[in-house]
């Protein structure tokens, strides 16, 4: 089959262009891009393959390849889930650890005693 070439430009709802929205082909040959800062990619298939788009806390769309497909831009909408409290835990090799406190987020530095010996 003769290789398609397709340009598309992903936005948000707002119309804001969504920088590394993972487009992959479906299937058991996975193979794939992320979107440019932009928004755009650029793909290369054959008539009929699926691709999809997905992000993270966006709905996933899906596109088929046709050879007459002009560039296009598509839109992901929201999924409606929204996050009340994100916790990020680190650990660290050193043997002590200095914490600071800012309101609920708690952010620790490890550091080392240095001697001159």
């Amino acid at each position: 089959m003769a290789q398609i070439t397709h340009k598309g430009t992903v936005k948000d709802q707002n119309g804001q262009p969504l920088l590394g929205v993972n487009v992959y082909l479906q299937g058991p040959n996975v193979r794939g891009t992320i979107t440019d800062f932009n928004g755009n990619f650029h793909i290369q298939g054959s008539s009929g393959e699926k691709w999809v788009l997905s992000y993270m806390g966006k709905e996933t769309k899906t596109i088929t390849l046709a050879s007459n497909m002009e560039d296009r831009i598509y839109t992901l909408k929201n999924k409606g889930i929204a996050l009340d409290e994100v916790v990020v835990t680190a650990k660290s090799p050193l043997s002590k650890n200095l914490g600071i406190i800012f309101g609920a987020v708690a952010i620790y530095f490890g550091y080392k005693k240095l001697t001159n010996k």
